[in-house]
């Protein structure tokens, strides 16, 4: 039989993180697409340059997201759900985050200078929330946690911190501040995460364990119908402490269970319960009292016919 396994294989756990990151990003690659189109195109810049500038770098991050959406598509349609080697995968999936991280890190100080308030304070809310998402979506890796959510956040804060107006010293320290929260977030997240593989890895062990047990059982039972049929032999079951407490209170219940089991079908196995119990008793009983009668009636004869 099979011992009980607790542990994972570190193949099993890549090829889990995989499908939890590559399965949950989907969504992901839209609202990057939207959130950096909104920043680029609803907001007016001084120079036409600038807009240029941010226009190549929207072509470039619309690229890299859509090529990355082909990828996920890719793993969905032909690896998902199968015992693939999670390795390539993964590789590809970091690859193409952390180009994205560059992006956004490189559009944050490239373009700090020229926006205004307002399109500072939205792109530190967009920035933010994609970090904020980006913590629970990418938590089975922290290494790409750590990496996206500072990409993101660090350079925008860290410009503002150390602008020589000091309007957004406030942005920038809220922005670490919320830096430090996801990545306290995301380890417990992590952690969380694991636990969950090893649960799962134990409950499938538990699991096969049973199916095993299982089939043992019914072998055991195949084995001893086919037994009693060769040897046309009875067998009785009576169960400690439900129907006694010792061998001999075992014996006597399983006794009479026995040859009822003979008297029904021979060659089967009966166990012993209450009902059967009373039908015994009650028989038992019922014979006593016709061999009383038999013995009185013979008595009498013999008074009556000397």
């Amino acid at each position: 039989m099979n011992t009980y396994q607790e542990s994972i294989s570190q193949t099993e756990i890549e090829r889990d993180t995989t499908d939890m990151l590559i399965g949950n990003s989907f969504v992901g690659f839209l609202m990057t697409i939207f959130a950096f189109s909104g920043l680029v195109f609803f907001f007016e810049s001084d120079s036409p340059s600038t807009f240029a500038n941010k226009l190549q770098i929207w072509g470039v991050m619309v690229c890299v997201s859509l090529l990355r959406l082909i990828d996920a598509l890719y793993w969905r349609t032909n690896l998902a759900g199968k015992a693939y080697n999670p390795r390539p995968a993964l590789i590809r999936f970091s690859t193409g985050l952390y180009v994205t991280g560059c992006i956004w890190a490189l559009y944050s100080v490239l373009f700090y200078s020229s926006m205004t308030t307002v399109e500072l304070a939205a792109t530190m809310v967009v920035l933010a929330a994609m970090s904020g998402g980006a913590g629970t979506v990418l938590s089975p890796n922290i290494k790409l946690v750590g990496f996206y959510s500072t990409a993101l956040l660090v350079p925008m804060s860290l410009c503002a911190l150390i602008d020589a107006s000091g309007k957004f010293f406030v942005l920038g320290v809220l922005g670490l501040v919320f830096w430090f929260g996801i990545f306290a977030s995301a380890f417990r997240y992590h952690r969380f995460f694991i636990s969950t593989l090893h649960l799962k890895a134990k409950n499938n062990s538990l699991m096969e364990q049973m199916r095993i047990e299982r089939s043992e059982t019914v072998k055991v039972n195949k084995l001893l119908i086919a037994s009693n049929e060769k040897l046309d032999a009875s067998n009785a079951i009576a169960m400690f402490p439900v129907h006694g407490d010792s061998a001999v209170d075992l014996i006597q219940q399983a006794d009479p269970t026995m040859y009822d089991q003979k008297r029904k079908q021979r060659g089967s196995i009966g166990v012993f319960n209450e009902t059967l119990h009373n039908e015994i008793k009650r028989e038992q009983r019922r014979s006593i009292l016709l061999k009383l009668i038999a013995l009185l009636y013979r008595i009498a004869l013999k008074r009556v016919i000397p």
